[in-house]
């Protein structure tokens, strides 16, 4: 028996979790309006987590366009916001490792839909988000 788990293992591949099922990579300037709203890790301010928390789009080259559940610090209706300078927004790039800081804004204001009704119903489940700096076109 143990025999047959050691070949199973010789055997086995990882799978590509970097992919979507029959995704494509995005090209480089494909999708220039999507942006990657990260949280800045708590345990060392001076590197960024891997830690993708939601997407959203540039509406205007200094507010981006996402979701109201985005913006609370837990998916619960009455949770607070979050706090801007634990965020970042990045944009311009199909790598989201990259730290190119063109890529990269600070939050300074949110607006939640003033009819926003979080989970489980979702409705009006959206929110701006203001930057630091507009992005170039």
């Amino acid at each position: 028996m143990f025999w047959i788990f050691v070949l199973a293992l010789c055997g086995a591949t990882t799978a590509n979790v970097e992919r979507i099922s029959g995704g494509n990579l995005a090209a480089l300037n494909q999708f220039p309006s999507a942006v990657s709203i990260q949280h800045i890790s708590r345990a060392d301010p001076s590197r960024f987590i891997q830690g993708h928390i939601c997407g959203g789009t540039l509406v205007t080259r200094s507010y981006v366009l996402t979701t109201g559940t985005c913006v609370h610090e837990t998916h619960e209706p009455n949770s607070p916001l979050i706090i801007l300078n634990q965020y970042r927004v990045f944009a311009g790039s199909v790598n989201l490792l990259e730290n190119n800081m063109n890529r990269i804004r600070t939050p300074v204001n949110i607006t939640l839909h003033p009819n926003y009704i979080g989970p489980p119903a979702l409705v009006n489940n959206l929110a701006l988000i203001g930057v630091s700096i507009m992005y170039r076109t």
